[in-house]
């Protein structure tokens, strides 16, 4: 005890001495004195009865710089490493001390709390490290003795817990709150993480000792740890270890507010319950916890997270029921009014924190919420769960309130996409949970609707939010909207304003769809509202996850409701819809989506067969048209678009659900003379149509993608739309460039249908029917008409080709017959005036159409236009004959073809032969050949004539001059053999 005292006596003296002697005092009691010193000795030691200058008294006075010298910050931490000591030795284990010695803990609390609020104080400074860039700067410089202080009140605070067994005294309380001020003024907002760790430990510490001194500052406190215009608030600093610590800090806090004579924290009818607690949960710390649960994206700081709310979540009763609050609103007073208000947007706040994080996609933190969920609603005072059993009648209870909040954190308004994303996702365990109570009684015919509408909406919003991971969540939460029967009858309802008592869809039922962008969410969400019918193992996993107890029972909402897919496919073909498919990319591939998915709806009913869920379902044929007339305007769709390989798909395999037999036609064809009509009808106008028409879009596919049989055999129908739009012969100069596309794209759209072996295959005139021969070469001839400009020609060069693929399957006499002599006295100088176009193609096509013309008409129609009108048939033998100078050797064959076929029937000219002969010696050697074959069989049929007609001098005087020309050119011609082999005509 001699070395003790005298170690005492050094360490009371010191400050009468300089700083180097309290420099080896101090050291000497570390090294020396405080590993051996008993329980007792401290105890005798920290008594400041004994006398007013004490070891605890000096060892305070250094750490406070109270000392006639300045103390260095060696000294302060030495000494404050000293104390610590001490009490470690003398208070670590309980049952150690007598209970009067509880009255040194208390003493040293207060003194160490008033050195705290000193040395933690900041003051203006411009020399020191400032805190977060300001100018106030602790005057304690030393991080180190900083964060010693702070655990030095931390440990002072867990033995006085340690040994107190009532609550404790009101100094205490008083020392406790001005310790809760320095660290909400202050220390809170320290730059050293280390310190911000051990400040967030002392407040649990004193939450535990002075509830009453953390209730007072709570405000402050939370302030710091949870506040959202606080800069360096604690949940929002970048270190993870310090987010989980502030989250369980701001637990303990919320915990202070227990009543020592109660085990809840609040009831519905407690009229002592604290609404700054609740003030403060709905203002600061259950957003932040939402935005921790969220967001953040450290695991242990969503786990603790979660482990605060459920704590807290365990403090209420969970009482509230829909009926029960309307009645106390209309019944209690003002503060009351409010303490139930407060008390059940906190718990369903909670509530929809558990689902936050029951869609985590980290297992263990989805498990902690579910676990916390159950437990939670188990323990309150109304339920009917025992156990692990998963209260439903609970969930039922508030879902409306958490629907609501679920949906307003889903809003566009929020400032980040991947908070929209997770709150989707929880709304997709919501929609799941909304599966499992669809039987409880809080849930009611008259209250689903409701409901319904803002989750619709809700979705509709984020699908066209333009985010790609808000779509998929959107969608995947409509997938699982269509695992519930009666929340995707009721969602068709909202969309079309239709009435619940109607089977049928009403003619008249307003569509909710105004604007594309509306119309292209509302396709996307029935697409997947149809494929979560078809397959809803999303909710299935979900619910398996809550309650692996609870079996999910299959969808059927279309085959049982006869109205369901009626009102789907009049969406489909609503106008609103198909008028902007060809405008909006996003639409069409919406309106793809939900088609293949309608259709995938009907193949799946085939193949369940026996087993599906109604044997007698079948789709009515006014919803077959409606889905083909949706199909028909994405083949009207812009190339551009990318989706009619994908349509196309889509139609084949419709038609294979209806048509197993037939697999070369569609039900396009088979519906042909229904669809038209519909399409027409649709139309905002009647003819004529603009090119970017949806109406004219969607005709043309439909013609388009129709067998040519069905065309042909329907041409009557189909004809109208092609006369009011080709028919005409003028095109005004100001709509020339509009005008001439149009008429393009019909040219065009012509040709493929001639184009087709079955559009000919039609026997017209047998069946009664009008042929389309004439009528479609009405339409062509005026626009074979010569006229300036490129598109001009361009359509030339098409009507030729359209002329061309008429007349190449004319094979057949009634079809060749078809051609009276008035139309052709009209097309063959049409073609012939194409024979001198500047197009070379256009010269091809249009002198191989004269030689079809005049190869297949029959003599009596080409004797009969010789004999109305010679000129068409003299002017064009020239014509051609000069085409044989053509540049463009395809051109100068298909004039051969042409002569042979009117020189056979009329002897020709002198000059003709000349031109002929001239060019048995052309550069070309196909040309040289044709023209030997002309030649060859205007000389065969020549010399036939002259043989069997003696009469004639004609043909005497033709051949004689073919003759006395062959020999001349066989003295001048490079290649004799072609003459030498006609002149062999005349020998033989």
């Amino acid at each position: 005890m001699t070395t003790l005292t005298t170690a005492s006596s050094g360490l009371v003296g010191i400050s009468s001495k300089d700083s180097a002697a309290c420099t080896r005092v101090l050291t000497r009691w570390k090294s020396h004195l405080l590993p051996a010193v008993s329980t007792e000795e401290i105890l005798q030691l920290f008594d400041c009865s004994k006398s007013e200058e004490s070891v605890l008294s000096t060892l305070l006075a250094i750490i406070n710089d109270e000392l006639a010298f300045v103390t260095t910050e060696g000294h302060r931490e030495s000494s404050v490493e000293i104390l610590r000591g001490l009490l470690q030795r003398a208070f670590s284990q309980q049952g150690c001390v007598e209970a009067n010695s509880i009255n040194i803990l208390h003493s040293l609390f207060q003194q160490c709390s008033h050195i705290f609020e000193r040395r933690m104080g900041r003051h203006d400074s411009t020399d020191h490290q400032s805190f977060h860039g300001s100018s106030l700067s602790a005057l304690e410089q030393s991080e180190h003795i900083r964060l010693s202080l702070v655990e030095l009140m931390s440990e002072l605070g867990n033995y006085l817990i340690l040994y107190t067994q009532s609550v404790a005294m009101e100094p205490i309380d008083e020392a406790a709150s001005c310790i809760c001020q320095m660290l909400a003024k202050y220390v809170l907002s320290d730059p050293f993480p280390d310190i911000l760790v051990a400040s967030c430990a002392l407040v649990q510490t004193l939450a535990k000792l002075c509830p009453a001194a953390v209730k007072l500052n709570s405000k402050d406190l939370l302030l710091h740890l949870a506040g959202k215009d606080v800069k360096h608030c604690l949940f929002r600093n970048r270190r993870s270890k310090i987010r989980s610590v502030a989250v369980e800090t701001s637990c303990a806090i919320v915990l202070c507010q227990t009543s020592e004579s109660r085990s809840k924290f609040v009831k519905h009818d407690d009229k002592s319950m604290s609404l700054h607690m609740l003030e403060a949960l709905q203002s600061n710390l259950l957003s932040g916890w939402e935005d921790l649960v969220k967001m953040d994206a450290s695991v242990s700081v969503r786990v603790a997270t979660l482990n605060a709310v459920g704590m807290t979540a365990r403090q209420f009763d969970w009482t509230y029921t829909p009926c029960e609050e309307r009645h106390g609103l209309l019944t209690s007073g003002k503060n009351t009014h409010q303490s139930i208000e407060l008390t059940t947007f906190v718990e369903s706040k909670i509530l929809s924190l558990f689902v936050l994080g029951a869609s985590d996609g980290n297992i263990q933190v989805q498990s902690l919420a579910i676990q916390r969920l159950i437990c939670t609603l188990n323990c309150g005072s109304h339920n009917t769960g025992q156990g692990g059993n998963v209260p439903w009648d609970v969930i039922a209870r508030y879902f409306d309130p958490v629907l609501e909040l679920t949906l307003a954190s889903c809003s566009l308004s929020w400032p980040t996409c991947q908070g929209r994303v997770r709150s989707l996702e929880a709304l997709q365990v919501l929609l799941s949970f909304a599966i499992a109570i669809r039987d409880s009684a809080v849930v009611t015919e008259k209250t689903l609707l409701p409901r319904i509408q803002p989750i619709v909406e809700c979705l509709r919003k984020n699908i066209v939010s333009g985010e790609k991971d808000v779509l998929q969540a959107a969608l995947a939460a409509s997938s699982i909207l269509g695992g519930s029967d009666t929340c995707s009858t009721r969602v068709l309802d909202m969309l079309t304003m239709s009435s619940k008592n109607n089977v049928e869809l009403s003619k008249d039922a307003i569509v909710m769809i105004s604007s594309p962008q509306e119309a292209a969410s509302t396709m996307l969400l029935l697409s997947r509202m149809v494929k979560g019918m078809i397959c809803n193992e999303d909710a299935a996993e979900i619910l398996c996850k809550v309650d692996p107890t609870f079996s999910v029972s299959t969808p059927n909402w279309i085959y049982t409701s006869p109205s369901s897919m009626a009102t789907i496919t009049r969406l489909i073909s609503n106008t609103s819809v198909t008028n902007h498919v060809s405008v909006n990319s996003s639409l069409a591939w919406a309106l793809l989506d939900v088609i293949s998915e309608v259709v995938k709806c009907c193949k799946h009913h085939l193949s369940i067969g026996e087993e599906g869920h109604d044997c007698l379902w079948t789709l009515k044929e006014e919803s077959v048209l409606e889905i083909l007339i949706g199909i028909v305007h994405l083949l009207g769709c812009p190339e551009t678009y990318g989706l009619a390989a994908q349509a196309t798909a889509i139609l084949q395999d419709f038609s294979s659900c209806f048509l197993c037999d037939d697999v070369k036609r569609s039900l396009l064809d088979f519906h042909f003379r229904k669809l038209l009509p519909k399409i027409t009808a649709a139309a905002e106008y009647a003819f004529p149509w603009e090119e970017s028409d949806a109406a004219f879009l969607a005709m043309t596919a439909l013609v388009r993608a129709a067998e040519g049989a069905t065309v042909s055999s329907n041409f009557e129908l189909v004809a109208p739309f092609f006369v009011h739009h080709m028919s005409s012969t003028e095109i005004a100069k100001e709509e020339e460039p509009e005008e001439y596309s149009l008429r393009i794209t019909l040219m065009s759209l012509l040709q493929c249908i001639l184009s087709d072996n079955t559009f000919h295959s039609i026997q017209h005139v047998s069946s009664g029917k009008i042929a389309p021969t004439n009528i479609i070469l009405s339409l062509v001839l005026p626009n074979l008409v010569w006229r300036a400009g490129g598109l001009a020609s361009a359509l030339r060069k098409l009507s030729v080709a359209t002329v061309f693929s008429l007349l190449c399957h004319m094979k057949r006499v009634d079809e060749a017959s078809a051609l009276h002599s008035d139309i052709l006295a009209q097309l063959i100088p049409v073609l012939h005036s194409c024979l001198e176009d500047t197009e070379p193609t256009t010269r091809e096509i249009a002198a191989v159409c004269i030689a079809f013309i005049l190869e297949q008409s029959s003599s009596e129609v080409i004797q009969t236009i010789w004999i109305t009108d010679a000129r068409i048939l003299d002017t064009l033998q020239p014509s051609l004959l000069s085409l044989l100078d053509d540049n463009h050797n395809p051109t100068r064959i298909a004039a051969c073809r042409a002569l042979k076929s009117i020189l056979t029937q009329r002897s020709p000219s002198e000059k003709a032969l000349s031109s002929l002969i001239v060019h048995l010696d052309d550069d070309d050697q196909e040309v040289k050949e044709q023209v030997h074959g002309v030649l060859h069989a205007v000389l065969e049929l020549l010399l036939l004539s002259n043989k069997y007609d003696e009469t004639s001098d004609c043909s005497g005087k033709v051949l004689a001059t073919a003759n006395r020309y062959l020999n001349d050119a066989l003295q001048t011609h490079r290649d004799r053999s072609y003459c030498s082999s006609l002149i062999g005509m005349f020998e033989g």
